[in-house]
């Protein structure tokens, strides 16, 4: 089963317990570079809900909804700390 970084995705994971595996092609480390990627040609990208509403507005592009079988999920990307996630609730911030 293909592993990024030693760890199955979940949309690789989703696809094994259906019998099913993903072939990559390309993997790049941004959506943005992804976008750039795959028009003109036959790839597909899987992506966040948030990448699919920037997708769409690509004049290259078309959005497919998953099957029904790949079932939604929280995606958090690695590397960024619990922290950046959450807004202050008063007027102090988290340098002092």
């Amino acid at each position: 089963m293909p592993v990024l970084d030693g760890v199955q995705t979940i949309p690789d994971k989703r696809l094994a317990a259906l019998g099913h595996t993903r072939r990559s092609s390309i993997r790049v480390p941004y959506f943005g570079a992804a976008l750039e990627c795959i028009p003109q040609t036959e790839l597909v990208l899987t992506a966040t809900s948030s990448i699919a509403r920037i997708a769409a507005t690509h004049p290259g592009l078309r959005i497919i909804e998953a099957p029904p079988e790949i079932t939604a999920f929280r995606f958090r990307p690695s590397g960024i700390p619990d922290w950046t996630r959450t807004r202050p609730t008063s007027g102090s911030d988290r340098s002092s």
